[in-house]
């Protein structure tokens, strides 16, 4: 049996190397592009619902605002808030906030779009915009298409869903 063992771990080892590549070639759907987000610079804390991102220093939780984590998944609709009301929401959760345009631009994962966000770590997440707390100052905000991963300005009383972030503790 130990001259078999080096060929048994061998052909394990062959076979969760193709297992990760292939779970990599499935969250990547732009040809040719790398993971700019690896699950592996990601770490779940407490209960799963929530993310701390090494890269960055900051924890995200996975769900939108309204959402709850059940079982590995975001169940309930998210609510959708006018940028304004937007603000004040996210500041009702302690310990809490709206990100900013840059924050929330490290989660666009540049290898997918519809949506533009790692699957592995905020599952189901929609292709839609999402409020950062960033102001454009001529009666607009920044918003993040995760359509897409780009940023606009839009109209402050467009109803979006949040994600929300706060320094790693």
């Amino acid at each position: 049996m130990q001259k078999f063992l080096p060929i048994i771990l061998a052909a394990g080892l062959m076979a969760a190397s193709a297992h990760a590549s292939s779970i990599e070639e499935d969250t990547c759907n732009v040809a040719g592009a790398a993971a700019s987000t690896p699950s592996s610079e990601f770490t779940a804390t407490g209960d799963g619902g929530t993310v701390l991102h090494g890269r960055t220093g900051l924890e995200w939780q996975r769900c939108h605002l309204g959402q709850k984590w059940d079982n590995d998944i975001c169940i309930w609709d998210a609510a959708t808030h006018a940028w304004e009301d937007a603000l004040a929401a996210a500041e009702a959760v302690p310990g809490w906030r709206l990100p900013s345009r840059d924050e929330l631009l490290t989660i666009v994962e540049a290898c997918r779009t519809t949506p533009a966000i790692n699957l592995e770590v905020f599952p189901e997440a929609p292709a839609v915009f999402h409020w950062t707390s960033s102001d454009e100052g001529t009666g607009n905000a920044w918003a993040i298409n995760f359509r897409n991963g780009r940023d606009y300005w839009n109209d402050k009383g467009i109803r979006y869903p949040l994600r929300l972030v706060r320094p790693a503790e």
